[in-house]
C-alpha cells in the first residue's frame, strides 16, 4: 500500500490516535509500509520488507528536478 497525494489538509485516525496536518499551501504526503531506509537500501521492489507499521512522510517544500535533467 503506497499512497501519495498533494493536499492542504490531511486527517488520519486509527483507534485513539487522531492526527491532523494543515498548511496554507499544498503539501505532499505518502503512506507506506516501508521505511525510508528500506526504500533507499533496496534496488528492486520485490526485495522490500514491510516494517510492520504504516509510515507517514509529509513534505512541504518539495520540488522536482525538472524535465531536462
Amino acid at each position: 500500500m503506497d499512497v501519495i497525494s498533494v493536499v492542504s489538509i490531511l486527517g488520519l485516525k486509527e483507534r485513539e490516535i487522531d492526527s491532523r496536518f494543515h498548511c496554507d499551501k499544498a503539501f505532499s504526503f505518502s503512506l507506506s509500509p516501508y521505511t525510508q531506509e528500506e526504500l533507499g537500501a533496496k534496488k528492486h521492489h520485490d526485495e522490500l520488507e514491510e516494517s510492520g507499521s504504516t509510515i507517514l512522510c509529509v513534505d512541504y517544500k518539495m520540488s522536482s528536478i525538472g524535465f531536462n535533467s
